[in-house]
């Protein structure tokens, strides 16, 4: 089957994919475009600047919350803080 993790936080969406195949397919004013993911491919869309951007991340970090962790490996400690923020509703 097809597993996959979406995280979406105040101006961005990231969706990254464990297992399988997934073809995405983006309908703009300025384009359409294609995307075919492959397990360990993360797609973000910032609502900001309206980009799109593919990467490539390991995807077990990505899905550690569903096993009640967080994997931070070179995030800051704004980025952190911001976490803890969005998921919890506390200042930080």
């Amino acid at each position: 089957g097809t597993q996959f993790n979406v995280n979406t936080r105040q101006q961005n969406t990231a969706v990254t994919l464990n297992e399988g195949l997934v073809r995405l397919a983006i309908h703009s004013s300025k384009a359409e475009q294609t995307i075919l993911m492959k397990p360990g491919d993360q797609v973000s869309f910032s609502k900001e600047n309206q980009q799109l951007v593919k990467s490539t991340v390991d995807p077990a970090n990505e899905s550690a919350w569903t096993r009640n962790y967080w994997i931070l490996e070179n995030t800051t400690l704004s980025k952190v803080a911001r976490r803890i923020e969005a998921t919890y509703g506390l200042q930080v």
